[in-house]
């Protein structure tokens, strides 16, 4: 993975553990320029792309490749070295699966810009802005000729991404299949949009403090920027290959609501979650603790935490709230997250929430605010999306 707190897994995992938020005020393009003073975000540090751009072999033309391609190739290969799949190792037997919003909407824009003064377009942008074009980059390294292909479930796409290759794996069609969600969206047109229905966080001075899940002063979700991969493989193959496995994928579901293009709905978020623990054969009480999608918004947690404590009650299982160090990487979250929940099962802990001063009443969930050792062997996670999208998906210490 690489995200606003790091370029690798480990750096990144250490700085969730230990809370350390690096969201702040937009330093990519002046933002005075388009009343985005006061827009709190989670960029990726440049020297962390380059970083980890030195895994990446020389044939891939680096240097040519744009915000998106990068970050989704830096994730994807470092899953892929720490899977031990090597390039044109069992060549052609994988698949891969992108979840994104927004693709490469930084040559989008510069398109727009381009044709808005009368430029000439690059070639690169042009191309450069389908997610078709950096998955390709993945299936060239790897010589994958399984299924190479992108989906947009809004921010649960990343966890529809891993649900699909999932079932790919599970059915027998792939041994395995590379999953993962990317974003590299922190440009003015989107951060204008999103401030358009009063989405983001703007009224904290101190920009860590600005992602504030199940908080009474929370006022709106900080955008990020990143990607996550995992690799999801038939546990016979795995064995024989002796992979390093971190969990199980035990239990799945997904749904939509229909009824209104951005607020959560607590039924079909309480139905999913259902499911899923339904799918895996447990019973609620047998949960360790709850990845929240907990995106800082009013409804969205408020809807989320009550769906949760009527699952819940009255086993009073704990939750955790992520984007509250991370911000919130759309698209990618979903799959980010849940690397965060397998790594959680692995190390046998579970990752704080922070920035919860004050819980709100209409919040109504147990809520772990340090990283806390424990002994569990379940995690849910949660993943819900404008346009209705929910998606819950049940893992297991392997």
């Amino acid at each position: 993975m690489i995200c606003s707190l790091g370029a690798d897994r480990s750096q990144i995992w250490d700085s969730l553990l230990a809370g350390r938020s690096r969201t702040n005020f937009v330093s990519s393009f002046e933002p005075s320029e388009f009343g985005l003073e006061n827009c709190i975000v989670a960029e990726v540090d440049q020297g962390d792309i380059d970083t980890a751009a030195e895994r990446f072999p020389a044939s891939l033309w680096v240097r040519d490749k744009h915000r998106f391609r990068k970050l989704v190739l830096a994730a994807a290969t470092e899953a892929m070295e720490d899977a031990r799949l090597r390039p044109n190792t069992y060549s052609g037997s994988g698949g891969c699966i992108l979840g994104t919003m927004y693709g490469g909407s930084h040559e989008v824009e510069r398109l727009v810009l381009s044709t808005s003064s009368r430029r000439k377009a690059r070639v690169s942008d042009y191309i450069g802005r389908r997610p078709a074009v950096a998955l390709q980059d993945i299936a060239r390294l790897y010589s994958l000729r399984g299924p190479v292909f992108a989906i947009d479930a809004t921010c649960a796409s990343g966890a529809y991404a891993l649900t699909q290759a999932a079932g790919l794996v599970a059915t027998g069609r792939l041994p395995w299949c590379l999953a993962g969600g990317a974003e590299a969206s922190l440009l003015p047109s989107i951060l204008k949009g999103a401030t358009a229905i009063k989405a983001l966080s703007t009224h904290f001075a101190s920009p860590t403090r600005a992602s504030r899940p199940f908080d009474v002063q929370r006022s709106g979700y900080v955008p990020a920027e990143g990607a996550g991969f995992l690799l999801l493989e038939n546990e016979r193959h795995a064995v024989k290959r002796g992979a390093r496995i971190y969990a199980y994928v035990s239990g799945m579901a997904e749904g939509n609501y229909t009824d209104h293009p951005t607020q959560v709905s607590e039924k079909l978020a309480r139905s999913v979650m259902k499911q899923a623990i339904n799918d895996a054969n447990i019973q609620v009480n047998q949960l360790g603790w709850i990845k929240a999608h907990a995106t800082s918004t009013r409804q969205g947690d408020s809807a989320e935490a009550n769906a949760i404590r009527s699952l819940t009650e009255p086993h009073n299982i704990p939750c955790s709230a992520l984007k509250s160090v991370t911000g919130h990487l759309l698209g990618a979250s979903g799959a980010v997250e849940a690397a965060f929940a397998a790594l959680s099962l692995h190390d046998q802990i579970i990752p704080p929430t922070i920035n919860l001063e004050s819980l709100d009443p209409e919040c109504p969930v147990h809520c772990i605010r340090k990283a806390t050792p424990s002994k569990f062997d379940s995690v849910l996670a949660n993943s819900w999306g404008f346009g209705g999208t929910a998606c819950s998906i049940l893992l297991e210490r392997a």
